[in-house]
């Protein structure tokens, strides 16, 4: 049996069900309900069996939303060219695309699965003014596309976060950007993000340049130390008293070098 094929009498009492749980929901607060033996019992065959693939694609063909804007909102992103390029470089790997990255590969695929699940909600959502539907029935609704949204963002996130993690760790956090982040498309990553990864690396890459020679200049500095004292110690005189007019002298000797240390003397004024 099939969730369509059950009694009058259970779409009755689910029926009246419904209603008397709508009214006492108006609150918007949490909407209790029971599923009957016969649709439970169906949804686990689903669930533990799957679909043959020929009722799995009339599934998937079923709906056909034509969307007023973002009319790519609906597009599997693939992963764009540039990526594809460092990913091999990095993989040492000619594989194709598709192939590149077996984590990337069960997520693109797992993507179209999760873009067909959102086809007949989108559907119950276009009606929802066509047909009077109790507040109960479009908040129902509401509430899935809310949660198809936040399963499609996280796998989505997490296919950038898997690519970006191998080629350009450093620069992780630019995913935390959502404003150059596409929304639907073809592009994993986008023309926006892609600019914004390009200035970051260049900046990065200057600052450790910068930082290789400044650690140049200190090693050069620390080996060749300023020979003179600005605060020199105060030394006795013969006589055990302070004598504050001596001081040290820097000396400056043709073969300093060959001592290889510093040599100095003590001179008095």
């Amino acid at each position: 049996n099939t969730m369509s094929d059950e009694g009058s009498s259970s779409d009755s009492n689910s029926s009246s069900g419904s209603s008397s749980d709508s009214d006492s929901s108006s609150d918007g607060g949490t909407k209790k309900f029971e599923l009957s033996k016969a649709k439970s019992t169906c949804l686990t065959g689903w669930m533990v069996s799957g679909l043959s693939d020929s009722r799995a694609k009339a599934a998937r063909e079923a709906y056909r939303p034509k969307l007023k804007k973002g009319s790519d909102l609906l597009t599997n992103p693939s992963l764009d060219e540039a990526f594809y390029i460092r990913l091999k470089t990095v993989k040492s790997s000619s594989a194709s695309k598709t192939n590149i990255d077996p984590v990337e590969k069960i997520y693109r695929n797992q993507t179209f699965k999760i873009l067909d699940l959102v086809k007949p909600l989108l559907f119950l959502a276009s009606r929802v003014k066509k047909r009077k539907k109790t507040r109960a029935d479009s908040r129902a609704i509401r509430t899935a596309l809310k949660l198809w949204a936040v399963l499609y963002h996280d796998v989505t996130s997490a296919r950038r976060r898997n690519i970006l993690s191998q080629i350009y760790p450093q620069n992780i956090g630019l995913l935390d950007d959502k404003a150059i982040l596409p929304t639907g498309g073809d592009h994993l990553f986008g023309p926006k993000f892609t600019q914004a990864l390009v200035e970051q690396v260049k900046t990065l890459n200057a600052l450790e340049s910068a930082g290789g020679i400044q650690r140049a200049s200190g090693q050069i500095s620390s080996s060749q130390p300023n020979r003179s004292f600005s605060h020199p110690p105060r030394s006795l005189s013969s006589g055990g008293q302070i004598n504050s007019s001596n001081r040290y002298v820097p000396t400056s000797l043709a073969f300093l070098g060959s001592f290889g240390g510093r040599i100095s003397r003590f001179a008095q004024e």
